[in-house]
């Protein structure tokens, strides 16, 4: 019988790992450590994922001129050396594979999160988000975005925070 992790994820063949798990114990953990509820943590990540790729786990980044920019998933995780994909999946291995969490092997994860389901994109974005740092609730989705997961230029900082403005906007009038 095949894994439902398998069968959700494209490129990626671990059998023992089960991602609607991993997020369960991240979401706890982090509606711990921010003193929120695991809706309100929810809601955080659903702002963070409508701003970035409108909910579509499969996104690629498309840039001004059509082309296929680095960000990758629900997140826009940037591929490459050093990326941003490196070092949020680097953070869930780490998460997941201490006894204290979670205490699992979760294998090698493909750098491109395009190809991973969506729940164990949010997984990795919450261990990504808590080694991070920061306090959602205090400081609003908007704001811990801008600060934590945003990685542009300074001179972009005020395009890019009215876009997220925007964008909620956008997410809460439909």
């Amino acid at each position: 019988m095949p894994s439902r992790l398998k069968e959700k994820t494209l490129g990626w063949s671990t059998t023992e790992f089960d991602s609607n798990a991993a997020y369960d114990a991240l979401l706890k953990s982090a509606a711990e450590e921010w003193n929120m509820t695991s809706t309100e943590v929810e809601e955080f990540i659903a702002q963070i994922e409508w701003h970035e790729s409108k909910g579509d786990h499969t996104a690629k980044q498309k840039l001004a001129d059509g082309s296929t920019g680095k960000g990758r998933g629900l997140f826009q995780y940037e591929i490459g050396d050093w990326g941003g994909a490196w070092t949020a999946k680097r953070r869930f291995g780490n998460w997941m594979e201490d006894p204290d969490n979670y205490g699992s092997d979760v294998g090698p994860i493909p750098e491109d999160f395009s190809r991973l389901g969506p729940q164990l994109q949010r997984a990795i974005f919450l261990a990504d988000a808590l080694a991070k740092g920061g306090d959602p609730k205090k400081e609003g989705a908007h704001n811990w975005w801008l600060d934590k997961h945003w990685a542009g230029a300074e001179a972009d900082r005020f395009d890019r925070s009215q876009a997220f403005k925007t964008s909620m906007k956008s997410k809460y009038e439909n």
